[in-house]
């Protein structure tokens, strides 16, 4: 088997682009997807990344914010469709894609925003992370604390 070398032609691979390869490469378990990692990657796994990772790279402002609506969109639907049903918070928080949003800075507070006055659901703690503000501070309602976010990315022009 050909030995894979990192060179300026294939950077160090981001372990945030690993991410996919669970879905990507039909890991059964997160538990296998690990041992796979552990075991080290294959040369066409790790070329299959760094490729990716390539092909991602905006052109321009305009490609860079389409594509930051398409990752967001995908980890959103992801996180959803993983944690339905979980009754722990710290659970549903701590998923990957959660948390690989929250890793997309602040340009995603937009996103999150307008998701969060689409339908209900808990990116309060993402949007609190993000912006390093609370809004919401204090208020135990779900509906009110939404209402106060989407008040807050109004008034800070996240909003429109």
């Amino acid at each position: 088997m050909a030995e894979f070398h990192r060179t300026e032609e294939f950077p160090a691979v981001d372990w945030r682009e690993a991410c996919v390869l669970e879905r990507e490469f039909g890991f059964v378990s997160s538990r296998e997807a690990t041992r796979a990692y552990a075991a080290g990657w294959s040369d066409e796994v790790r070329e299959y990344v760094v490729r990716r990772s390539r092909a991602k790279r905006p052109v321009d402002g305009a490609d860079e914010n389409l594509e930051l609506r398409r990752l967001f969109g995908e980890l959103a639907d992801i996180w959803r469709r993983e944690t339905r049903g979980v009754p722990f918070l710290i659970t549903r928080v701590t998923h990957w894609a959660y948390q690989r949003i929250m890793g997309l800075g602040p340009e995603v507070l937009p996103l999150i925003l307008h998701e969060l006055e689409q339908q209900s659901d808990h990116w309060y703690w993402a949007l609190n992370a993000i912006s390093g503000e609370d809004p919401a501070e204090g208020v135990e309602d779900f509906e009110e604390a939404a209402a106060r976010w989407l008040e807050w990315g109004r008034a800070t022009g996240r909003l429109t």
